[in-house]
Protein backbone atom coordinates (compact mmCIF):
# COMPACT_ATOMS: atom_id res chain seq x y z
CA UNK A 1 0.00 0.00 0.00
CA UNK A 2 2.88 2.47 0.72
CA UNK A 3 4.85 1.55 -2.13
CA UNK A 4 1.98 2.45 -4.41
CA UNK A 5 1.04 5.14 -3.01
CA UNK A 6 5.06 6.62 -3.32
CA UNK A 7 4.85 5.06 -6.84
CA UNK A 8 1.70 7.51 -7.88
CA UNK A 9 3.78 10.42 -5.75
CA UNK A 10 6.49 9.64 -7.87
CA UNK A 11 4.45 10.05 -11.47
CA UNK A 12 3.51 5.98 -11.73
CA UNK A 13 -0.42 6.59 -11.72
CA UNK A 14 -2.81 3.68 -10.49
CA UNK A 15 -3.73 3.22 -14.34
CA UNK A 16 0.35 2.41 -15.34
CA UNK A 17 0.23 0.39 -12.50
CA UNK A 18 -2.35 -1.33 -13.27
CA UNK A 19 -1.01 -1.91 -16.55
CA UNK A 20 1.74 -3.89 -15.66
CA UNK A 21 -0.75 -6.59 -14.68
CA UNK A 22 -2.14 -7.08 -17.48
CA UNK A 23 -1.11 -9.77 -20.34
CA UNK A 24 -2.33 -7.55 -23.16
CA UNK A 25 -0.40 -5.01 -25.26
CA UNK A 26 3.66 -4.22 -25.71
CA UNK A 27 4.29 -3.89 -22.15
CA UNK A 28 4.23 -0.36 -22.19
CA UNK A 29 0.78 2.16 -22.25
CA UNK A 30 0.79 3.54 -25.92
CA UNK A 31 0.87 7.60 -26.06
CA UNK A 32 -2.31 7.86 -27.51
CA UNK A 33 -4.08 5.46 -25.20
CA UNK A 34 -2.51 7.05 -22.13
CA UNK A 35 -3.73 10.67 -23.74
CA UNK A 36 -7.16 9.00 -24.23
CA UNK A 37 -7.47 7.68 -20.03
CA UNK A 38 -5.69 11.52 -18.89
CA UNK A 39 -8.64 13.09 -20.97
CA UNK A 40 -11.53 10.88 -19.80
CA UNK A 41 -10.43 10.73 -16.42
CA UNK A 42 -11.13 12.75 -13.29
CA UNK A 43 -8.71 15.33 -12.64
CA UNK A 44 -4.87 15.06 -12.48
CA UNK A 45 -4.75 16.26 -8.85
CA UNK A 46 -7.12 13.86 -7.79
CA UNK A 47 -4.46 11.16 -8.47
CA UNK A 48 -1.78 13.29 -6.28
CA UNK A 49 -4.50 13.75 -3.33
CA UNK A 50 -5.52 9.65 -3.68
CA UNK A 51 -1.50 8.89 -3.54
CA UNK A 52 -0.93 11.43 -0.92
CA UNK A 53 -4.32 9.71 1.08
CA UNK A 54 -2.77 6.52 0.44
CA UNK A 55 0.87 7.47 2.42
CA UNK A 56 -1.21 8.39 5.51
CA UNK A 57 -3.73 5.68 5.63
CA UNK A 58 -0.15 3.61 5.52
CA UNK A 59 1.84 5.46 7.97
CA UNK A 60 -1.44 5.76 10.37
CA UNK A 61 -1.51 1.68 9.80
CA UNK A 62 2.70 1.62 11.04
CA UNK A 63 1.85 3.44 13.93
CA UNK A 64 -1.18 1.29 14.98
CA UNK A 65 0.94 -1.36 14.81
CA UNK A 66 3.51 0.16 16.69
CA UNK A 67 1.43 1.15 19.65
CA UNK A 68 -0.52 -3.08 19.37
CA UNK A 69 2.70 -4.18 20.08
CA UNK A 70 2.37 -2.14 23.40
CA UNK A 71 -0.48 -3.32 24.12
CA UNK A 72 -2.87 0.17 23.82
CA UNK A 73 -6.31 -0.95 24.16
CA UNK A 74 -7.80 1.99 21.90
CA UNK A 75 -5.84 0.51 19.07
CA UNK A 76 -8.19 -2.23 17.98
CA UNK A 77 -10.85 0.41 17.97
CA UNK A 78 -9.14 2.48 15.84
CA UNK A 79 -8.12 -0.26 13.83
CA UNK A 80 -11.49 -1.08 12.61
CA UNK A 81 -12.41 2.76 12.14
CA UNK A 82 -9.09 3.07 10.16
CA UNK A 83 -10.43 -0.31 8.00
CA UNK A 84 -13.96 0.97 7.82
CA UNK A 85 -12.33 4.66 6.55
CA UNK A 86 -9.76 2.22 4.11
CA UNK A 87 -12.91 0.13 2.67
CA UNK A 88 -14.82 3.33 1.54
CA UNK A 89 -11.73 5.46 0.46
CA UNK A 90 -11.18 2.24 -1.70
CA UNK A 91 -14.23 2.75 -3.36
CA UNK A 92 -14.65 6.18 -4.26
CA UNK A 93 -11.06 6.19 -6.11
CA UNK A 94 -12.37 3.65 -8.01
CA UNK A 95 -15.65 5.05 -8.51
CA UNK A 96 -13.97 8.58 -9.49
CA UNK A 97 -11.48 6.45 -11.66
CA UNK A 98 -13.59 4.59 -13.41
CA UNK A 99 -16.88 6.43 -14.11
CA UNK A 100 -15.72 9.10 -16.65
CA UNK A 101 -13.73 6.58 -18.30
CA UNK A 102 -16.61 4.07 -18.90
CA UNK A 103 -17.13 4.76 -22.57
CA UNK A 104 -13.54 4.01 -23.43
CA UNK A 105 -13.84 0.50 -21.24
CA UNK A 106 -16.37 -0.19 -23.53
CA UNK A 107 -14.90 0.91 -26.30
CA UNK A 108 -10.64 -0.47 -25.70
CA UNK A 109 -10.23 -3.82 -24.98
CA UNK A 110 -7.03 -2.72 -23.28
CA UNK A 111 -8.93 -0.54 -20.88
CA UNK A 112 -11.38 -3.03 -19.90
CA UNK A 113 -8.17 -5.50 -19.19
CA UNK A 114 -7.21 -2.47 -17.02
CA UNK A 115 -10.90 -2.32 -15.24
CA UNK A 116 -10.98 -5.90 -14.51
CA UNK A 117 -7.26 -6.09 -13.30
CA UNK A 118 -8.69 -2.96 -10.69
CA UNK A 119 -11.76 -5.06 -9.53
CA UNK A 120 -10.26 -8.65 -9.79
CA UNK A 121 -6.52 -8.41 -8.91
CA UNK A 122 -6.04 -4.60 -6.98
CA UNK A 123 -8.94 -4.81 -5.20
CA UNK A 124 -8.98 -7.84 -3.32
CA UNK A 125 -5.40 -7.11 -2.39
CA UNK A 126 -6.02 -3.70 -1.16
CA UNK A 127 -9.50 -5.40 1.00
CA UNK A 128 -7.86 -7.90 2.13
CA UNK A 129 -5.93 -6.34 5.32
CA UNK A 130 -9.00 -3.92 6.38
CA UNK A 131 -11.78 -6.51 6.12
CA UNK A 132 -9.05 -8.99 7.40
CA UNK A 133 -8.70 -6.56 10.96
CA UNK A 134 -12.61 -6.13 11.14
CA UNK A 135 -13.13 -10.07 11.25
CA UNK A 136 -10.28 -10.34 13.79
CA UNK A 137 -11.12 -7.46 16.35
CA UNK A 138 -14.54 -8.49 16.37
CA UNK A 139 -13.31 -11.96 17.74
CA UNK A 140 -14.88 -13.19 21.27
CA UNK A 141 -11.28 -14.61 22.53
CA UNK A 142 -9.21 -11.22 20.68
CA UNK A 143 -11.55 -9.37 22.94
CA UNK A 144 -11.57 -11.41 25.91
CA UNK A 145 -7.61 -10.63 25.60
CA UNK A 146 -7.64 -7.25 24.51
CA UNK A 147 -9.80 -6.61 27.75
CA UNK A 148 -7.16 -7.57 29.91
CA UNK A 149 -4.67 -5.18 28.77
CA UNK A 150 -6.07 -2.69 30.88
Amino acid sequence: MLFGGCLGLSGMDELQQLHTAIPIGDGEMSDSLQAELIEHGPPMWFARVNSICVVCFSLFLLMQGIFLIQRDPKVPRRLILWSFCFIIFTFVVVLMNWVPRWLLVASNSEVKAMFLAQLLIAMPMQLALPVGLIIFFNKQKVKADIAQWR
